[in-house]
């Protein structure tokens, strides 16, 4: 519970105050309690920050968190770490197309595994693959992943979550 009020801080912070510094000052807080255990829900706290900073072009920083947050949690929070993922894989992309190719195939396998994923974020998850095996140059790869994420998206019922990727 206490990470998911930190991060309720954290959303204050930075959508309301537009104060990043301080949200991550309540994430390092948050971090210094636990010590040198690390807790499954430390995702909640990491996948909120990791965007923060994605959205702030501060690649480096995002991909910190995210990772961090990966690494606490295995099994847990499937949707924050899909979320993870797919955030690791947008930052990584800027220095390692590689990294970003392993970060999208990760989600796109979580997505397809858990029921926490809805079909709309596996099209997507799916989209980013396609978008990141282009840039590594697997043209092969990029059009399987893109015929993948078109016919899964034409399968599609256009409901609230399909337009969100609209």
């Amino acid at each position: 519970f206490e990470a998911a009020a930190v991060r309720a801080q954290m959303v204050v912070h930075c959508e309301y105050d537009n104060d990043l510094d301080s949200a991550l000052e309540k994430a390092q807080s948050y971090f210094d309690r636990l010590g040198d255990k690390e807790h499954p829900s430390t995702v909640l706290i990491c996948e909120y920050m990791g965007a923060q900073l994605l959205g702030k072009r501060k690649y480096s920083d995002a991909i910190d968190f995210f990772e961090r947050g990966l690494e606490s949690c295995i099994h847990e929070f499937d949707y924050r770490r899909f979320r993870s993922m797919l955030g690791a894989a947008e930052a990584v992309s800027f220095s390692s197309v590689d990294d970003a190719v392993s970060n999208a195939e990760r989600a796109v396998n979580l997505a397809v595994d858990s029921d926490a994923v809805s079909a709309s974020q596996r099209v997507r998850a799916r989209s980013y693959l396609t978008i990141a095996r282009w840039k590594q140059g697997d043209l092969g790869g990029s059009f399987q992943s893109f015929e993948l994420a078109a016919t899964e998206l034409l399968q599609l019922e256009l409901s609230d979550d399909v337009k969100t990727l609209l």
